[in-house]
């Protein structure tokens, strides 16, 4: 059993002296006076949760086929409505007590104040959007700040994109023929390979070596990443259309 977080103390009708925690004193009584409102509040734990992904077609967007990214340390830092100092390490972990919080991160037990969440960045990821969650805040670059817990409660969805670091790209179907890949726009569903477009990669590397041709074909949903690169000057060029 965890015990409830001391809330604020009250004094009734009657008058009172709050100053102690979890004590009214100085309370003058007259015989046969009613005096009411004389309470001791408390307080459930909040949490705050969410988790860090792959933005593998870089939408912006967490789509159910993209992959988590555990083992991300994320730091929560902030002021509780008492004046103390937080501040609680943990990480994106592969599994937790519960199906549904698979992959995420947590932090639990929580007093109202204001907080900020800091990611620390991935290795072999570029960094992507912060996306605030349901207890707003202001999302920067690897960090969610000024989250406002008034409220009690559970509060998730503060997440974490990472762009695969290397050329990534996807051959898409360009609906209103913009040129951008618009939210809605999808991939080709392709299961085999035959059908799918092809992307060569050439270039020449700052230490003036060759690099490619590379060939690779696209995923099932049309998305195609070259990794692991070192600086230079690089190519990209579609050799195979998909077929309809």
């Amino acid at each position: 059993m965890v015990p409830y977080l001391d809330g604020r103390d009250s004094a009734g009708n009657g008058g009172g002296i709050t100053t102690t925690n979890d004590v009214i004193s100085g309370i003058v009584y007259t015989t046969d006076a009613v005096f009411e409102g004389y309470v001791f509040a408390e307080l459930s734990r909040s949490s705050l949760r969410g988790f860090v992904w792959v933005d593998a077609n870089a939408n912006d967007l967490y789509d159910y086929s993209e992959a988590y990214v555990n083992g991300v340390t994320l730091t929560l830092t902030g002021t509780d409505d008492l004046g103390a100092s937080v501040s609680i390490v943990t990480q994106t972990l592969p599994t937790c007590p519960f199906s549904y919080c698979d992959s995420q991160y947590r932090f639990i037990g929580l007093r109202p104040g204001n907080y900020t969440i800091t990611e620390q960045q991935p290795a072999g990821y570029a960094s992507g959007l912060s996306v605030v969650g349901q207890a707003g805040g202001t999302a920067g670059d690897n960090v969610i700040s000024a989250i406002p817990l008034s409220r009690t409660g559970a509060y998730y969805n503060y997440l974490f994109s990472e762009y695969p670091a290397g050329l990534n790209g996807s051959v898409f179907l360009d609906a209103d023929n913009d040129g951008f890949r618009d939210p809605g726009e999808g991939g080709f569903n392709m299961p085999y390979a035959f059908y799918r477009a092809q992307i060569r990669l050439t270039g020449v590397t700052t230490a003036n070596v060759s690099v490619g041709p590379i060939d690779k074909d696209v995923d099932t949903s049309g998305l195609y990443s070259f990794t692991g690169l070192a600086s230079g000057i690089y190519t990209l060029t579609q050799i195979k259309l998909p077929y309809d």
